[in-house]
């Protein structure tokens, strides 16, 4: 009996050895897949697959790994081509999407990504992306299947994943850099009346002058923007305007070195000026299109030409003065200029009335002397 006893307990013993394996690391406790900060765990009936288009739906993506479950596919990867903006929809997945998918921020055990989901061809899969942003780059979680149920049993998958918070960052651009650069970028903007005046300039020393105040301003600006602390994400787009700022600094001091020395090259000058402002006009375009939304747009440059310099400087004070002089006195109307002219015919007529009359008396003393005369000479 006691015999019996044991072989029972024994046998108990070996039988919870084996369940506990079973519960605690088979398929049903879950499989683990990691891509960067992105951490998933599976069980059955989802499944690994061989990867066999690292490219699905035009997102590229660098050593994906691939699940699926009956008609439902999902990747995890590092994105090859992400959007400028950190979280934003990968230009070439965008492509392929039926109109405007539905983009809202979500939460993954803590960390905030964007998710993006709607209709995306070959084949108009209904899909499910998350971005999650790093410092350095992108990272995707994208389940596509033929209908909405199957996405949605997808996202359960996608729910439960885990993320490292501490290399993920808040999608969208980033606002510390963004305030920074505005409070840089303004200063140039106020500057407003100095740009139109350079343009207006009807002397050279004037056009000397506004170039060398905005060569300073500028040269001050590109510097203090290449010294921006920011996301490494953002390190190009910084330094491309930092390059374009000091770029516009040195073609201005150029202009200024020009207009000061008669044999200098004052066209070449000049059009380099307005190439550079456009070329800033530029750079803080691609920073609003990726997110810096109240970063300013500064006006293009516009260089008077020297002949037209040359020629206000030929005409002579006299004129300007005089010339300036009507611009003071009141417009003349039609009716104003018939009025006068009238009144100087009237007075005209009654001058002459004065001249040629005469009273009685005058008219018959004038006639007896000429009477006078015609009896003097009969005689």
């Amino acid at each position: 009996m006691a015999v019996l006893l044991g072989v029972v307990a024994g046998t108990a013993v070996t039988t919870a050895i084996l369940v506990v394996p079973g519960s605690g690391t088979g398929a049903a406790a879950g499989l683990k897949v990691a891509r960067g900060p992105i951490t998933l765990q599976y069980s059955a009936p989802w499944r690994k697959a061989r990867v066999i288009n690292v490219v699905p739906f035009g997102l590229e993506l660098l050593t994906p790994v691939q699940l699926r479950k009956a008609y439902a596919n999902l990747w995890t990867g590092k994105i090859v081509a992400g959007s400028p903006i950190p979280g934003g929809l990968p230009q070439d997945f965008a492509a392929n999407v039926h109109g405007v998918p539905s983009r809202q921020r979500a939460d993954l055990n803590g960390v905030p990504v964007m998710r993006y989901s709607g209709i995306v061809d070959p084949g108009a899969a209904h899909f499910i992306l998350y971005v999650v942003a790093t410092e350095t780059s992108d990272f995707a979680i994208l389940c596509a299947g033929a209908t909405w149920s199957d996405t949605n049993r997808c996202e359960q998958l996608m729910e439960e994943s885990t993320l490292d918070s501490e290399s993920a960052i808040q999608p969208g651009a980033d606002a510390s850099l963004s305030q920074q650069l505005e409070r840089l970028i303004d200063p140039l903007m106020e500057q407003g009346d100095l740009v139109s005046g350079l343009s207006t300039s009807t002397s050279i020393t004037s056009v000397s002058d506004s170039a060398q105040r905005l060569h300073h301003l500028y040269l001050d600006a590109s510097d203090s923007v290449a010294k921006l602390q920011g996301p490494a994400r953002y390190r190009r787009v910084v330094v491309s305007l930092a390059n374009a700022l000091a770029a516009e600094a040195d073609a201005l001091e150029g202009l200024t070195e020009s207009a000061a020395h008669p044999d200098g090259d004052y066209g070449s000058a000049a059009r380099a000026v307005e190439s550079n402002s456009r070329d800033v006009l530029d750079r803080l375009r691609r920073l609003q299109r990726i997110g810096f939304s109240g970063l300013p747009l500064l006006p293009a440059f516009s260089i008077p030409p020297l002949g037209s310099i040359e020629a206000a400087a030929a005409v002579p004070r006299e004129l300007v003065q005089d010339s300036r002089h009507r611009l003071d006195e009141p417009p003349v109307t039609e009716a104003a200029d018939e009025a006068a002219t009238n009144e100087k015919e009237g007075e005209a007529w009654e001058k002459a009335e004065a001249v040629g009359g005469a009273g009685e008396g005058e008219t018959e003393s004038r006639a007896e002397s000429a009477e006078l005369v015609e009896s003097q000479g009969a005689r």
